[in-house]
C-alpha cells in the first residue's frame, strides 16, 4: 500500500512537471516574433549592414569582416577598401549573440568570390552551448527560425532560461521603433558598417573607468578541442567552400593584461590558438599578442578601440591579410 501511494505521488509530480513545461513553452511561444527594445539596436545594426552588403558589388569579389563589436569598433573599412581597391563591409555587431548566430548572419550576405575575414572574439572559440539573455531575447523576438540550426540542448535552453520579465516584454512589444540615440545602433554606423563617434576626446570618464576596471578574462580555462565551437566553424567552412567563399581567421583587438603572458592556462591559450585552429582546418593567420593594446587604446570595453587606435590596428590588419587578398 505504501509503495502504491509513493508511486502515485511520484507520478503526480512527474505529470505536474510535464504540464508546467508545456504551459511555459506555450506561454513563451505566444510572444515569439514580437519586437522588444532589448533586441532593437542589434536588429537595427544588422538591418543596416545587410542593406550595405546588398548594394556592394564587385567582379573581383568583396571583403566582409565577420565578428562582434571588436571589429565594429576596431577596423577602419575605408582604409582597407582604399588599400585593396575592393568593397569592404564591416559585418561585426555584437559578440553577445555568440558564435552560431554570428556565422549564421554572415551566410546571409556572403557571395561567391567574397573573402570572409573572421575576426572572432576569443569566447567564440570556447563556445559550448552556453546561452545568455541577449541571444535568447534576440532569437525569440527577431530570429525564431534560427532555432532550426541549434542543437536540441540549445533549443531547450532558449525556452527554459528565458525570464518571466523578458516574456512579458515580448507581449508588450516594446521594440516597435528603431533606436536613434545612444552609443550603439544603426544611427552610429557609417556606410561601410563601422562604428562612429569613438574618438579619444569623446571617451567619457565613465567609459574609460569601464576599461580600467576590466579584470583579466579567463578564456584559457575553457579552451578545448571538444567544444561545440569547432563543429559550428567546421560547418561554416564546409558551407563557404561549397559557395565559393574564401575564409580566413585573424586575431581581434583586445586589452592587454600581464596575466595573458604569465598565467599558464591563458598563456597557453593565446600562444596555441592559431596553431590549434590550423590543425582543425582553419586558415588562421597572425598572433593574438600582436593585436593586444594598452588601456589608453580603448574606448569603453576591453574590445572597443578608440578611432585613433582603430586606424593603427587597421594598418597592422592590412599587412597581415595582404597576401591573402592579393594572391
Amino acid at each position: 500500500m505504501h509503495s502504491e501511494k509513493t508511486g502515485k505521488f511520484l507520478y503526480g509530480l512527474l505529470a505536474g512537471f510535464l504540464l508546467s513545461c508545456v504551459l511555459w513553452t506555450l506561454f513563451v511561444y505566444g510572444q515569439t516574433g514580437n519586437p522588444t527594445m532589448s533586441s532593437q539596436w542589434v536588429y537595427d545594426a544588422y538591418e543596416k549592414k545587410r542593406a550595405i552588403a546588398a548594394n556592394q558589388n564587385s567582379d573581383s569579389g568583396r571583403i566582409l569582416l565577420i565578428g562582434g563589436s571588436g571589429i565594429l569598433f576596431g577596423l577602419n573599412s575605408r582604409m582597407i577598401e582604399n588599400y585593396f581597391d575592393k568593397p569592404v563591409i564591416n559585418y561585426g555587431v555584437n559578440a553577445g549573440l555568440l558564435l552560431p548566430y554570428t556565422l549564421h548572419a554572415a551566410k546571409s550576405v556572403l557571395r561567391k568570390g567574397d573573402l570572409a575575414v573572421l575576426c572572432l572574439e576569443y569566447p567564440m572559440f570556447t563556445y559550448d552551448g552556453e546561452l545568455n539573455g541577449q541571444i535568447i531575447s534576440f532569437i525569440l523576438s527577431r530570429e525564431h527560425d534560427f532555432l532550426r540550426e541549434l542543437t536540441i540542448p540549445e533549443i531547450i535552453k532558449v525556452y527554459s532560461l528565458v525570464t518571466f520579465s523578458r516574456v512579458m516584454e515580448g507581449y508588450r512589444q516594446t521594440g516597435k521603433e528603431s533606436a536613434v540615440s545612444g552609443l550603439y545602433g544603426a544611427h552610429n554606423i557609417d556606410d561601410n558598417g563601422d562604428q562612429l563617434n569613438t574618438a579619444r576626446e569623446q571617451r567619457t570618464e565613465d567609459f574609460f573607468h569601464e576599461v580600467l576596471s576590466h579584470k583579466p578574462e579567463l578564456y584559457g580555462v575553457n579552451f578545448s578541442g571538444s567544444t561545440l565551437s569547432w563543429e559550428y566553424i567546421k560547418d561554416f567552412l564546409r558551407w563557404a567552400d561549397g559557395t565559393g567563399v574564401k575564409a580566413i581567421f585573424t586575431p581581434v583587438p583586445f586589452l592587454k593584461k600581464e596575466e595573458y603572458y604569465n598565467t599558464d592556462t591563458e598563456k597557453y591559450f593565446y600562444e596555441h590558438l592559431p596553431e590549434y585552429a590550423r590543425s582543425r582546418g582553419l586558415d588562421y593567420i597572425g598572433s593574438p599578442y600582436d593585436f593586444m593594446y594598452n588601456e589608453d587604446a580603448f574606448f569603453n570595453t576591453n574590445y572597443h578601440l578608440t578611432s585613433e587606435y582603430r586606424d593603427i590596428n587597421t594598418e597592422r590588419f592590412i599587412r597581415l591579410i595582404e597576401e591573402h587578398v592579393l594572391y
